[in-house]
């Protein structure tokens, strides 16, 4: 039995001398993975309730009342926690906190090949949410949510930071109103492969869709969650940079759900010469500095919906997304030049990154180029065959250049992505409505859009490639009687997981499938074994 004292803390008041205890944590047994529940027993004589208030960082699970002897009643506090770093606040209560592996293996057992939705669920209910939609975070739970996250850091394994990276438009103005705009950064210590790829995940550009934050913020507690318990989201973090931009236009979000008025609000908050303050602001997804201007898919009129603003790149929360992401994407791989771009291919084996921009609505996937129908870039076979993946997964149809174009769109988020930053990116238009029901958004939404970020991610170290090449679709081990060994047992195929089997990437040969203990040879600092 292990029993760490947690903090001791030394309190002067009105020259009285108090002692505070904090909660002692007594852990047994060998299993140290997290999430774990912990219990609390709170004599009769104690305020149970109260006790149960200043443990504000843990969730909350049960409170039971329990008799010990003839003589004395205790409540039992039962609380989730997510990471040893949650042990480590000042958590001021005199009693014993205890590990309680029975109530973790039933909720683990509860969970079974459901990726631990069960403590997702119970997290979901601790942030403020939209009026009206219980299952959506609103600006500040996202915030909440952000801040949270970051305590789930594992000291010198995984590493969950938030950077502030610029200001709203209002915050532009006046410093003490409007909002910051924050990136969340997800990434492991130490990279047991040689190139780690760096995915970007941006939501919220549009004020009025809220759903795309409720799904991003999901899918990467998940991931977080799931380090070092799930081989899936295990290789996607020890191999990927992981940033989440939340909510790219607070401003206009921040109104969206505090006004009955601006519902619908599409926009930021800056004041144009529009004389309707309903249709004032710029257009965040037209405002992007790559072919900026264009008629056919902007505006110029300061009313219209999808008006660009005043210059390329005029809006503040687009200069603070421009300037983060030119920081975490590799220069090397950068073309100069609009013109030089729109026929450039990227190399295939050295570029790096994946770029995300998720929208709602349509349940489309949008790729370069966006501005012209009959255009297609330099890599359209390689980002039409990262889409066929990406359908099969989450059903979406594929929407660019010659195929199922949605309509022009200039200084779009995506097309400066890949025009500036040579990653591959894609625009995901989620659902049926900008604000599908809770019951739509967790039956028909979440589950197979995860999965589709999932995917993306496994391929971001050499995203013009991997999608090209075969999935391994079956993995079975077996024991055998010869020296304790194992047989292991690899199925792996082009078109088994591509949505158009007959596309010209799923109709090529296997040849030759190799299995390794750890990491491919070559991709590993010390380098991976094959079996």
């Amino acid at each position: 039995m292990l029993l760490l004292w947690l903090w001791l803390l030394l309190l002067t008041c009105f020259g009285t001398t108090m002692v505070v205890v904090a909660a002692s944590v007594t852990e047994e047994g060998e299993n140290n993975k997290f999430p774990r529940v912990y219990t609390i027993l709170v004599p009769s004589y104690d305020d149970a309730s109260s006790i149960a208030s200043q443990v504000d960082l843990l969730d909350m699970q049960q409170q039971q009342q329990q008799q010990h002897d003839s003589n004395n009643y205790y409540t039992q506090l039962s609380f989730l926690v997510q990471s040893p770093v949650e042990l480590e606040d000042p958590v001021l209560i005199p009693y014993q906190l205890t590990y309680d592996e029975k109530q973790t293996l039933e909720l683990f057992a509860n969970d079974n090949n459901n990726n631990n939705t069960t403590f997702l669920r119970q997290q979901q209910q601790s942030y403020s949410t939209i009026s009206g939609f219980p299952c959506y975070k609103n600006l500040q739970g996202s915030i909440d949510w952000m801040n949270r996250m970051t305590r789930l850091s594992i000291p010198n394994i995984l590493e969950i930071t938030l950077v502030d990276i610029g200001d709203s438009y209002l915050k532009t103005v006046n410093s003490n109103d409007g909002h910051d705009i924050w990136a969340l950064q997800i990434s492991t210590t130490t990279s047991v492969v040689n190139k780690k790829g760096t995915m970007l995940v941006m939501s919220g550009l549009h004020a009025r869709e809220l759903t795309p934050p409720e799904l991003v913020s999901r899918w990467a507690e998940e991931l977080i969650r799931g380090y070092n318990t799930n081989a899936d989201f295990t290789s996607v973090l020890d191999s990927t940079d992981i940033h989440i931009i939340l909510q790219a236009n607070p401003d206009a979000r921040n109104l969206v759900e505090t006004s009955s008025l601006n519902r619908m609000r599409r926009k930021n908050l800056r004041r144009t010469a529009c004389s309707n303050s309903l249709s004032s602001g710029v257009d965040l997804n037209r405002n992007f500095p790559f072919l900026w201007g264009d008629d056919s898919g902007s505006s110029s009129n300061p009313c219209s919906q999808t008006y660009r603003g005043s210059g390329p790149g005029s809006e503040p929360e687009v200069q603070a997304v421009v300037r983060y992401a030119e920081s975490i994407f590799p220069r090397s791989q950068r073309v100069v030049g609009d013109d030089v771009v729109i026929n450039h291919e990227y190399n295939d084996t050295t570029t790096t990154g994946m770029f995300i921009d998720v929208h709602s609505y349509g349940e489309f996937m949008v790729y370069p180029w966006g501005y012209r129908k009959d255009v297609p870039s330099g890599n359209d076979k390689a980002l039409r065959g990262l889409l066929n993946k990406l359908q099969y997964i989450n059903g979406y149809d594929p929407a660019g250049p010659n195929n199922n174009f949605p309509g022009p769109a200039s200084g779009a988020s995506d097309d400066w992505a890949y025009g500036k930053l040579g990653t591959p990116s894609l625009t995901l238009e989620l659902g049926t409505s900008f604000r599908n029901t809770c019951r739509y958004f967790e039956s028909s939404i979440l589950e197979r859009n995860k999965r589709a970020l999932t995917y993306a991610a496994q391929t971001s170290r050499t995203p013009y490639r991997l999608p090209l090449g075969p999935d391994v679709t079956v993995v079975e081990t077996t024991s055998t009687n010869t020296n304790n060994g194992v047989q292991v047992t690899v199925e792996a195929s082009d078109a088994a997981r591509a949505y158009d089997t007959q596309y010209t990437t799923t109709r090529q040969s296997v040849e030759l499938v190799k299995v390794y203990t750890e990491y491919p040879e070559n991709d590993t600092n010390d380098g991976g074994q094959v079996m």
